[in-house]
C-alpha cells in the first residue's frame, strides 16, 4: 500500500511539471504572435515599465472578476444546485480570462526584456570583467595548462620518483 501512495505522489509531480511546461509553451506561442505583429521595439526601461503597468492593470481587473465570482458562488450555497452550477460556470470563465491575461502579460514582458537587452547590448559598454582583461591587471590568477599526453607522462614519472 505504501508503494502505491509513493507512486501516486510521483504521478502528481510529473503532472505538475508537464502543466508548467505547457504553460511555458503557451507563453512562447503568445510571444511569437507578438513578434509577428511587427511592433516597434521597446526604446527604454520607462517605456517597458509602462507596458508592464498596462498589462498589470488588465490583470488586476480580471483578478477582481475572479474575486466577485467567488463571492457570488459563496452566496449561492444556500440557494440551490442550479445557481451553484451557474456560479461555478461564471468562476470558470473568470479564471480562464485571468489565465489568458496573465499569459498575454508574460509575452509582453518577455518582449520588453528582449528589446531592452538588445538595446543595452548595442550600447557597447564594457563590463567590469572586460575592462580588467583589457587593462591586463595582474591579480595573481594563472590559467591552467592544457593537458597533453606529454604532461601526463611527466606527471606519472614525477609521482613515481617520490
Amino acid at each position: 500500500m505504501s508503494n502505491y501512495e509513493q507512486m501516486e505522489l510521483n504521478i502528481t509531480l510529473d503532472g505538475e511539471r508537464e502543466l508548467k511546461e505547457n504553460v511555458m509553451l503557451s507563453v512562447e506561442f503568445a510571444y511569437d504572435q507578438l513578434k509577428s505583429y511587427d511592433l516597434p521595439n521597446v526604446a527604454n526601461r520607462y517605456e517597458g515599465y509602462g507596458i508592464a503597468a498596462n498589462m498589470w492593470s488588465q490583470l488586476a481587473a480580471k483578478e477582481k472578476g475572479v474575486k466577485d465570482s467567488m463571492k457570488h458562488f459563496l452566496v449561492t450555497l444556500d440557494i440551490g444546485e442550479q445557481e451553484a452550477i451557474e456560479a461555478a460556470s461564471s468562476l470558470y470563465n473568470s479564471v480562464t480570462e485571468i489565465v489568458y491575461t496573465a499569459t498575454n502579460m508574460a509575452a509582453h514582458v518577455n518582449k520588453v526584456m528582449n528589446d531592452l537587452f538588445k538595446a543595452y547590448s548595442e550600447i557597447e559598454e564594457e563590463t567590469p570583467i572586460e575592462k580588467m582583461i583589457e587593462e591586463g591587471n595582474d591579480d595573481g590568477f594563472v590559467e591552467a595548462e592544457e593537458r597533453t599526453e606529454e604532461n601526463t607522462e611527466a606527471e606519472v614519472q614525477e609521482d613515481g620518483a617520490e
